[in-house]
């Protein structure tokens, strides 16, 4: 048999609502708590108990127990945690967690992809004029194929320095 709600009443009406408790009555609480009852149990009280809880306090509790738990622990802590989050907010904690690249870091993004695109652009135009001037390989790659790779390299080009359709101006 467990705990009763005459029992637990009993206990509730013996506390003062305007007398703070001392830590070592907090402790023997906690501690009297863990001890006796079931994790279940436990677990079940501790969630029925900040169900009336301001949310400051549910985060500072929350925050005190991840703070307690080991390294691994708390890093799959936050993964669950986060995993439990709406997309937008998601997003906006990985920004605040990540940061944004600075303009340095853009810029070298920026170069390396024109860069590369220029260097498909050139080496597909070498090939173009390399097999003007050969006799089809069979089996080799067809010069419409090379012309396509050209034709969307200068598309791509053209659209990074073109405005937006959709950009008012």
């Amino acid at each position: 048999m467990g705990i009763d709600k005459d029992e637990v009443q009993s206990f509730l009406d013996r506390l003062d609502a305007n007398r703070s408790v001392d830590d070592d009555a907090r402790k023997l609480l906690g501690s009297g708590l863990f001890s006796k009852l079931p994790s279940t149990d436990l677990k079940s009280l501790i969630g029925s108990m900040t169900i009336e809880m301001p949310t400051s306090d549910k985060a500072d509790i929350a925050q005190r127990a991840v703070g307690q738990l080991p390294d691994k622990d708390k890093a799959d802590m936050v993964k669950k945690t986060i995993d439990n989050l709406p997309e937008a907010e998601r997003k906006s904690v990985a920004s605040a967690v990540l940061g944004n690249p600075d303009g340095a870091t853009l810029d070298f993004l920026w170069k390396v992809i024109v860069a590369s695109f220029c260097v498909v652009l050139l080496g597909t135009v070498a090939a173009l004029i390399l097999s003007m001037y050969r006799s089809p390989v069979v089996g080799g790659a067809k010069p419409e194929l090379i012309l396509a790779i050209v034709t969307t390299v200068i598309g791509f080009l053209a659209g990074l320095v073109s405005p937006s359709p959709v950009q008012k101006s």
